[in-house]
């Protein structure tokens, strides 16, 4: 964590646990205990209290703004891969990889149902799938095709030698529904008629 993390963190912690107590005793009732009309004439008695209220303000909306941006930068650069080309920086919504791994699944005929998660670090890109499979499917034959067969796509889309990491979680087995096609000759059979007089 950096020196300025640090500081954010400790200042939001002051001030939402100075606001919580004061919500708390408000709450229970402690007026008699805690006399928040002393404590506030107090402070309006302080010389050039505008000023420091206005500082204070200015400062917690700086504050608010800066941490607001770090999270956002953050998320975003968690949410995409980038790396340099001759012509300029290139940069991989993750999403797109999750689309692109939806779509590898898709053929395979031991999954029913496959859900990415892809989060890239700087050392690995690691991916999370949760599956549905097909109970007549070999759980770890299947596993170790779908991860191989992840993996090496990954890899040759992105052009990377970063390691990629595939997790597999099943979280669901089910019976392959077998759709059987109607008899034609169930039922009313056909029958023809002579409409010759």
């Amino acid at each position: 964590m950096s020196v300025f993390s640090g500081i954010v963190l400790t200042f939001y912690t002051f001030v939402f646990m100075f606001l919580g107590s004061l919500l708390i005793a408000y709450a229970l009732h402690l007026k008699q205990i805690i006399d928040l009309t002393a404590i506030f004439d107090y402070v309006r008695s302080i010389p050039n209290l505008w000023f420091t209220s206005g500082g204070v303000g200015l400062l917690m909306i700086f504050i608010s703004l800066s941490v607001s941006k770090l999270a956002l930068t953050k998320f975003q650069r968690e949410r995409t891969i980038a790396f340099l080309n001759p012509d300029g920086q290139v940069t991989i919504s993750l999403s797109a990889i999750e689309d692109f791994i939806k779509r590898i699944s898709a053929n395979l005929n031991e999954i029913k149902e496959l859900r990415p998660h892809v989060k890239a670090t700087r050392k690995f890109i690691d991916i999370s799938c949760r599956i549905t499979l097909w109970s007549d499917t070999n759980i770890p034959d299947a596993t170790e095709k779908i991860q191989t067969l992840i993996r090496t796509k990954v890899q040759e889309m992105l052009g990377v030698e970063e390691q990629v990491m595939v997790k597999i979680h099943v979280v669901k087995i089910v019976h392959r529904e077998v759709h059987k096609e109607k008899n034609q000759e169930s039922g009313t059979p056909f029958r023809s008629y002579d409409f010759r007089a």
